[in-house]
């Protein structure tokens, strides 16, 4: 009903059109269903469903239904606030006609369910000859019949494939709003094979739950993208998983070779780590920005992580992986990796050992450390700076992750000792 209404919502209020589709049911004496009295309410009005021949840019909304032909991949983007993007194109038709409908950002969605052969209730702004940019659609329960002698232009796009790729990277499960109020999920992922790296963008998060990275996949019924920026696929209720029969390899590349506009994997030994920069954004959202870099057998280059990646505690001496980044040009001519939002990177774990630690929790130009004066590790786990802290967990070189964490009493002694160091340091 909400489609309905918004057909008719500069003449009536939410309320009244609600009255009037009860008035409608009650009078039929319970023949109508709530979705046919609606539609007669909004014809009452004059605003009744058309035939995609009779669309007219006139109109300020269109309401109208239509088969779907074909699917187009999705395409993503990022636009210049650095904030993400996403377009799906789904062509429908009825006897009279085809038409492409636009769907941006968080309606990209529902491009997961539905399929060629669906009948869709359509309501929109033809924004141009052709292209209907949607505002609202839903499964309507009717046969709908499409020209024979359509052009070739309404050709099927439905370009659903098999994968069989490596899980390098799983995000965190995003939650975003509707424009009608109600909620989506969605994750995204960086797989790999022989052929290099993709993004996949996932609208159905019970898929990946439970799904390590790491680990080599069959993923059955993706939708493939294409980009100018390396390739990309979307996977929803429609999709499968399975873990594939043999380990995927992935193709890294060589410092020497990368050339810009490429997206590529790099592995290699982080040689120095600067401060992370905050900025704001375009639309005056806070973000950072890091700069830290790679040397491998061959070379060394930039690597610039943005957003939440440059928080990641990194430091000199860390042996790193880098995945789906964009290769770009300095100024100097040099290249340099750029890990965006939709990049990966992974810091490789040594061997590890158990360890009882107590220290102050201080930020760094690496990132939040435990320091106790003469020692400092990398946290891999949340805590306050400046508190005073007792860790028992794992320690691996650099680094130490946290099983527990405790308040700890702050021992004079060794901070008189702490104070007396810095003191003879700034004398000298």
């Amino acid at each position: 009903m909400r489609l309905h209404y918004a057909l008719v919502d500069d003449l009536y209020s939410s309320e009244e059109f609600e009255q009037r589709v009860a008035k409608t049911i009650e009078e039929s004496g319970g023949l109508f269903d709530e979705q046919t009295a609606a539609m007669l309410v909004v014809r009452a009005a004059g605003r009744e469903h058309r035939q995609i021949a009779d669309l007219s840019a006139d109109a300020s909304l269109v309401c109208f239904f239509g088969k779907v032909i074909g699917i187009s991949e999705p395409r993503t983007f990022t636009r210049s606030d650095e904030t993400p993007g996403c377009v799906v194109r789904v062509d429908v038709g009825d006897e009279t006609g085809e038409v492409t409908l636009v769907l941006w950002d968080e309606r990209a969605g529902a491009v997961a369910e539905i399929q060629p052969g669906d009948v869709l209730e359509v309501a929109g702004r033809i924004r141009r000859r052709g292209e209907v940019q949607v505002v609202d659609m839903q499964r309507a329960a009717c046969a709908l019949r499409v020209r024979e002698d359509r052009p070739a232009g309404a050709r099927a796009r439905d370009e659903r494939v098999t994968l069989v790729a490596r899980l390098l990277a799983v995000g965190e499960k995003q939650v975003f709003t509707r424009r009608d109020g109600t909620t989506g999920e969605r994750i995204d992922a960086v797989i790999g094979d022989g052929e290099g790296t993709a993004r996949l963008v996932c609208w159905h998060p019970p898929l990946l739950e439970g799904v390590a990275a790491g680990l080599s996949l069959e993923i059955h019924g993706a939708l493939a993208g294409s980009r100018a920026e390396g390739r990309e696929y979307s996977i929803g209720e429609q999709a499968t998983l399975s873990i594939a029969a043999n380990p995927v390899p992935v193709r890294f590349s060589k410092i020497q070779d990368l050339a810009a506009g490429q997206r590529v994997c790099c592995a290699g030994d982080v040689t120095a780590v600067l401060p992370a920069r905050r900025f704001i954004t375009r639309n005056n959202v806070p973000s950072h920005v890091r700069t830290i870099v790679l040397r491998d057998a061959g070379g060394e280059c930039a690597v610039a992580l943005w957003g939440e990646k440059a928080r990641i505690p990194v430091a000199p001496g860390d042996r790193v992986e880098v995945y789906h980044a964009t290769v770009r040009q300095r100024p100097s001519g040099d290249p340099e990796l750029s890990a965006g939002w939709e990049s990966a990177i992974a810091i490789i774990p040594c061997p590890s050992e158990p360890a009882v630690f107590e220290g102050t929790v201080l930020e760094t130009a690496f990132g939040r450390c435990i320091d106790d004066g003469e020692t400092a590790y990398l946290l891999e786990t949340e805590l306050s700076p400046g508190s005073e802290m007792r860790i028992t967990g794992m320690r691996s070189r650099n680094r130490i992750t946290a099983e527990t964490a405790v308040p700890a009493a702050v021992d004079v002694a060794r901070l008189r000792a702490r104070i007396g160091r810095i003191l003879s340091d700034c004398r000298a």
